[in-house]
């Protein structure tokens, strides 16, 4: 019942986002399907055990997220109507089920290695085979392609809304086969890879390209020594360094204006940037945000949408949310030195850089928003520490499953 409901889950989430009419519909009822699942796994949860694990790892991560909870909550203020004050609800609602979803109730669903083994094959398929009927149907479709008039990126939509939702959903693909292959050494699954590399050549999203560049590059520094890895920063930082000087000296000298030249290689994002920002014009609003309201336009920079929607005061407790993730995702590596670790931080670093330009990071209504945070639940809650793995899989330091039940602070 419950594997049923995440494949519905996943798949509801791709449709969603396709050109289709009912893709609304969908978009809103997989917010229904992760009520299910959570009751779903607590009631089982409690008829079996009795009790619903939460670990102590992620003391911290609650804290800083009540925190933000509470930023949201003072957004109100800014508030005109009634309305107004049950979209910000519903909106922190959407935050809270995420949490839960990510920090509860999958950590209390996978509690071996082999049930986080089947939960990553449910991604893996449910991706290749949606993403893949879509391109079948479509790549021969003149109207799954757009010729930009401006700039002459002629990009491949597939059966979705827009071409960087195949993007995002490429990479998604591409991480869940990178995953499998790099923890657990099911290396079959790479074989898929050159089909989503090929799906981001056509979309032409360049942040999702860039991502699977920087997951990649941040995997193989992590292999390296302590002593290699001193050394590759500091070269990489100088040579990106120069790198940034010599281009943005060029583009300077060709036209004389840097937010022109940034502005075209963002897609026009810094205008929707800047309206945005131009819209807080009083000291309540840059302090404590608009709040959780829909905007004219889509921001695409996850890092501003929270600022405009709770102010400086929410966005400076976002990211020490995001930093007592990280510090956590740390500590787990520093630890355990395992692939599992080096993995989540990778993908982490990774997402923290694609809400850059794409409203990702932290939202029920990405997929890939999904993925990572419960990704994170699991790998932060310990619950794989089952010593008996699969054949052919790489161990994980992890203390005994039984000392980390008796550690952990039980809800009932």
């Amino acid at each position: 019942m419950i594997k049923f409901l995440l494949v519905l889950l996943v798949i509801g989430n791709i449709i969603s986002y396709m050109k289709y009419e009912f893709a609304t519909q969908m978009y809103s009822l997989k917010f229904l399907i992760v009520i299910l699942i959570s009751l779903s796994v607590i009631i089982v949860s409690l008829l079996k055990y009795r009790s619903i694990l939460f670990y102590k790892n992620n003391i911290l991560v609650l804290t800083t997220f009540y925190l933000w909870l509470l930023t949201i909550g003072l957004g109100t203020i800014n508030s005109n109507d009634f309305d107004e004050i049950v979209s910000i609800l519903s909106s922190t609602l959407t935050y809270v089920l995420l949490f839960l979803f990510s920090f509860v109730v999958i950590p209390n669903y996978i509690k071996s290695r082999e049930e986080y083994f089947e939960y990553l094959k449910l991604f893996f398929w449910c991706l290749f085979l949606s993403l893949g009927i879509s391109f079948l149907i479509s790549f021969s479709d003149p109207s799954a392609y757009h010729l930009n008039p401006e700039s002459l990126r002629n990009r491949y939509y597939a059966l979705f809304n827009h071409p960087n939702f195949l993007g995002v959903f490429s990479f998604l693909g591409i991480t869940v086969c990178t995953y499998l292959a790099y923890v657990f050494n099911k290396k079959k699954y790479l074989t898929v890879v050159p089909f989503y590399l090929y799906l981001i050549y056509l979309s032409d999203s360049r942040t999702a390209g860039l991502a699977v560049i920087l997951l990649l590059t941040l995997l193989a520094y992590f292999m390296l020594s302590s002593k290699f890895q001193v050394v590759i920063k500091r070269t990489t930082l100088g040579v990106l360094t120069c790198i940034g000087v010599i281009v943005l000296s060029n583009k300077l000298s060709q036209t004389g204006n840097l937010y022109y030249d940034l502005n075209e290689l963002l897609s026009n994002r810094l205008d929707v940037w800047m309206y945005h920002i131009d819209q807080m014009n009083s000291a309540s609003t840059v302090f404590l945000g608009m709040g959780l309201t829909k905007n004219e336009l889509p921001i695409d920079n996850y890092y501003i949408a929270v600022f405009t929607k709770t102010g400086i005061f929410g966005l400076g407790i976002f990211l020490l949310f995001i930093a007592s993730v990280f510090i956590i995702l740390y500590r787990s590596y520093k630890v355990n030195k395992d692939r599992s670790s080096k993995f989540m931080m990778s993908f982490f670093i990774v997402m923290l850089y694609y809400a850059l330009t794409e409203s990702v990071l932290y939202t029920l209504g990405s997929l890939t928003s999904i993925f990572l945070w419960s990704s994170i639940g699991v790998h932060t809650s310990q619950s794989l520490s089952n010593q008996r793995t699969l054949k052919g899989t790489v161990p994980v330091k992890t203390k005994n499953i039984d000392n980390i039940v008796k550690e952990s602070k039980i809800l009932t």
